[in-house]
């Protein structure tokens, strides 16, 4: 007679997993793994928009100090001229002409002539600063071709500049004596006072970080007309 303990026991049935078991952890991995690579993809995104912001912030600061600093040291010069008194500025919708010391980068003393412009390229403007030694003999701005270049800001779609002063002297004109300083679309050499400030507007594409209106303070003197 056989006892007990030497009967076969069956294997064990549940002893793995079943088809139904991997094919439901199969679809848990695959939605954790589409959750982390979509949340990886979100962080990439997220952190490239703000590199570009921080690139586009750092770039309006530097372009902000430099304007600020040459147009607030403006020379309140006039031209020589015979019948008229003719100021070394002009200001038109596009473009801001005036004289001031020399760029920080020049180890020299000395004036130069600066003109600030927009210059349109297909769909495209771009802001550009010329810059060339100023001529003691000149009697008007030379021309943009002889003069060195700083390309400040590319891919707008306008520039526009303002000018905010009063274009005479109160009570120099019976019918402007009376007009309150206020924002003109040119300044040209005939005015008898250089405006008090610039503003500057940059539109962009659309889809491309804005540029802040740029507010540039003329610290230049009209009581102190030189030349």
């Amino acid at each position: 007679m056989q006892r007990r303990s030497d009967v076969p026991r069956p294997l064990h049935l549940h002893s793995g997993f079943t088809l139904l078991e991997v094919l439901v952890a199969m679809v848990i991995m695959a939605v954790i793994m589409t959750t982390a690579f979509g949340a990886l993809r979100l962080g990439g995104r997220s952190w490239e928009a703000g590199i570009a912001r921080a690139s586009g912030n750092e770039t309006f600061r530097t372009v902000a100090d430099l304007l600020q600093r040459q147009v607030s040291q403006v020379i309140p010069m006039t031209w020589p001229d015979d019948t008229e008194k003719r100021i070394a500025f002009e200001g038109t919708p596009n473009q801001l002409r005036f004289i001031a010391p020399a760029p920080q980068q020049y180890q020299q003393a000395g004036l130069f002539e600066y003109s600030l412009t927009a210059q349109r390229q297909g769909l495209d403007t771009k802001l550009v600063l010329f810059y060339i030694p100023f001529n003691p003999d000149a009697e008007v701005f030379q021309t943009l071709a002889s003069q060195q270049q700083v390309l400040l800001v590319e891919g707008l779609e306008s520039v526009v500049f303002d000018y905010y002063g009063s274009l005479t002297n109160i009570g120099t004109h019976p019918t402007t004596s009376s007009e309150p300083p206020r924002w003109h679309q040119r300044w040209d050499a005939d005015a008898q006072n250089f405006p008090d400030l610039v503003r500057l507007r940059m539109e962009v594409s659309e889809g491309q970080q804005p540029w802040p209106e740029l507010y540039l303070a003329l610290l230049a003197d009209p009581g102190t007309l030189s030349r």
